[in-house]
């Protein structure tokens, strides 16, 4: 009797072939994020309830302090640290109390709705918003109080994009909302580009005489401001006689009272001006009619620059302690 044998590579082939391999991970995330949903839209054992906005506004959110506190470093630091932050009507928080409350007054409803929606269930609905600047604004201004770095980003590149007109018609208050959240990378880059790229959109934004005076100066001393300084010149005119309501629009009609109180608001500013990039045509018909704004020697050595022909007159340029680009008209 013959036996026939099978070689050992060929059982392992038919044995491999036989085998299926199974994972070590099963992914069942969506389980998971659809069970958080359902704990939180069916307030199953809530553990705090939040107090959201104010006056006839004020709308309770009942949530889990465990998922906030993984969720969001804000409310970690609420309900674990040792002191409570204030931030803008962010603090009325009593844990020993027994009924576990915390009152958030600067933020609206409707943003805290789409937050809380966002931390137990990763989705960021604004399918309910209003197509308002200011309302994503708001919502922005919402997670970074709540430390919320992923969708902040993805809002931030939305304001970007959709109100990037407004954002610039409106550079004032945008520059403003983004010094009270540094934090926002994605817009403050945005402002600083726009300074930087196109600094005519800043001074021409619908707001601009609302700007005070430090961040003007700020803006004045930036060595990239590229735009004429014959241009600067009558935006910072115009800057200086809105901040007064009472003083009149022509020169020719100040009493001397009003002529002081243009000078004492020009005061620091005059000096970041770069008279030298000014034609002198320019120089006369446009900076000439404000002499009074200047001191009798400061505007001696603006006379010197333009009208002396002497080549030992020291350069105008010497008296600034500040450099910029000069784009001469």
């Amino acid at each position: 009797m013959i036996e026939e044998k099978t070689s050992d590579s060929e059982g392992n082939t038919e044995k491999a072939k036989g085998e299926v391999k199974s994972p070590s991970i099963f992914n069942l995330e969506q389980s998971l994020m659809s069970n958080l949903k359902t704990l939180y839209e069916k307030q199953i054992a809530c553990d705090i309830t939040i107090t959201v906005g104010k006056g006839s506004t004020r709308q309770d959110f009942n949530a889990h302090k465990c998922l906030l506190c993984i969720r969001s470093p804000y409310f970690h630091k609420v309900f674990l640290g040792d002191e409570v932050p204030v931030e803008g009507g962010l603090s009325l928080y009593r844990a020993d109390e027994p009924a576990a409350a915390l009152v958030l007054e600067n933020v609206s409803p409707s943003a805290f709705t789409i937050i809380i929606t966002y931390m137990y269930t990763g989705k960021l609905e604004l399918a309910k918003m209003a197509d308002s600047m200011n309302d994503y604004l708001q919502l922005l201004s919402a997670f970074d109080t709540f430390k919320l770095q992923e969708p902040s980003q993805v809002l931030q590149r939305l304001v970007c994009a959709k109100y990037a007109s407004a954002l610039e018609t409106h550079f004032v208050a945008t520059m403003l909302f983004c010094k009270q959240h540094p934090q926002l990378h994605i817009l403050n880059s945005f402002i600083d580009t726009l300074i930087m790229e196109k600094p005519e959109s800043v001074f021409d934004s619908s707001d601009f005489t609302t700007l005070n005076a430090d961040d003007l100066i700020s803006i004045l001393k930036r060595p990239d401001l590229n735009i004429p300084e014959i241009v600067i010149w009558d935006k910072i005119i115009k800057w200086a006689i809105a901040q007064d309501p009472v003083l009149p629009e022509n020169i020719n009609n100040y009493q001397s009272s009003e002529r002081l109180v243009l000078r004492d608001r020009l005061g620091n500013i005059l000096p970041l001006i770069k008279f030298h990039g000014i034609s002198a045509p320019w120089f006369y018909r446009k900076i000439h009619p404000y002499k009074c704004v200047f001191s009798e020697e400061y505007y001696e050595n603006l006379l010197e620059h333009y009208f002396d022909p002497r080549d030992n007159v020291q350069p105008l340029e010497t008296i600034f302690t500040h450099e910029r680009q000069v784009n001469r008209p």
